[in-house]
């Protein structure tokens, strides 16, 4: 599935035990145009840090269902889900200070 990684940005996103963040960024390779790293904010739990996490790390994405009257609901939340803890990603590699 082909789409903006821009939808991506500040989705939030989920760990194996507990929110992690939300989409920051994306760091990309300019010979290829492949995705290398998603940055996420992890400010709330690793104060000023921001977490590297490769692509291939995350679950396969669920789109939400639209909802059922698009002008009265805002429907469901795209979230990216990491089969990791939040110990595991604080042990990986980081940005720095936010």
């Amino acid at each position: 599935m082909l789409f903006a990684v821009s939808g991506l940005e500040n989705c939030p996103v989920k760990a194996s035990d507990g929110d992690v963040g939300a989409v920051k960024d994306f760091l990309f390779d300019d010979q290829s145009w492949t995705i290398r790293w998603i940055v996420v904010d992890a400010s709330h739990w690793l104060p000023g840090r921001q977490v590297l996490i490769h692509p291939s790390a995350f679950a396969p994405l669920e789109l939400p269902p639209p909802p059922a009257l698009p002008m009265m609901s805002p429907g469901d939340s795209l979230a990216l889900a990491v089969p990791l803890t939040t110990p595991e990603l604080a042990a990986g590699p980081t940005l720095g200070a936010a």
